[in-house]
């Protein structure tokens, strides 16, 4: 993409697949309010240690032809392009071709993680302004009980996609291990940045596997949280004419 301004422009293309979707925090880390968001009201998911920032750039284009479009108003304009393989690379186009498709696979699972993370932190948040709210209210003390327990529950099952905890601090990769978000990330990294022109090993199959398996059930037990817990708790918050907690 570019600019699109008048006059002559100048665009880049570097080969690369777009990148997954990225999560951001909209919470502070449980008992660390010193750690601040940012003016958006987020803050950046930082993990250390691992080359996140490969593992979060989209895999490269197969070696092949591709057509450039143009277009100006009702305009369009192609040209051909031919993206050729490396000369010193040992790997044979279908070895490329199997690389790519895994990478992309995993490209598109870091976005739905992503997109189940920042459904978490909205929630979240909702959470955490209904506690305030009713603690204002000495008749709702029960209901406020429990919108502080479905906040635990939530921030344990988030937990297990991405460590909540994270400050940004460099002694986080310390303190607690790798989760999901990390973990698919490092994966991507090793297979499409380090793993050069080569199939993927039965080791990244097998770890990739695991992690997929974990994902699908994480996912699935967050939304029977939707499903149960927090239907439960939405009749209880409309029956004090209080506002539902929104998770879509």
């Amino acid at each position: 993409s570019g600019s699109g301004q008048r006059g002559i422009n100048r665009a880049y293309w570097d080969l690369r697949h777009p990148a997954p979707e990225l999560p951001r925090f909209y919470t502070k880390p449980p008992g660390r309010d010193w750690v601040p968001l940012e003016q958006g009201g987020d803050r950046v998911v930082y993990v250390w240690d691992i080359d996140l920032i490969r593992g979060q750039r989209g895999p490269l284009a197969v070696p092949g032809s591709y057509t450039v479009r143009v277009q100006i108003g009702d305009e369009e304009f192609t040209r051909p392009l031919e993206v050729l393989k490396d000369p010193y690379s040992t790997g044979t186009l279908a070895d490329i071709e199997t690389q790519v498709a895994f990478s992309l696979e995993m490209r598109d699972q870091i976005s739905d993680l992503t997109g189940v993370i920042e459904r978490m932190e909205h929630t979240r948040v909702q959470l955490e302004a209904a506690a305030a709210a009713l603690r204002r209210d000495s008749t709702a003390d029960s209901v406020r009980a429990e919108v502080e327990r479905l906040n635990s529950l939530a921030i344990e099952l988030e937990n297990r996609l991405v460590d909540v905890n994270l400050t940004g601090a460099r002694e986080d990769s310390f303190r607690s291990p790798m989760r999901l978000y990390g973990r698919f990330s490092a994966l991507a990294s090793d297979v499409d940045w380090k793993g050069a022109d080569f199939v993927p090993t039965t080791q990244q199959r097998e770890v990739h596997q695991v992690l997929t398996d974990r994902f699908e059930d994480a996912r699935e037990a967050i939304q029977d949280f939707f499903d149960g817990e927090l239907a439960r708790l939405n009749d209880r918050l409309r029956t004090l004419g209080r506002p539902a907690i929104v998770s879509e």
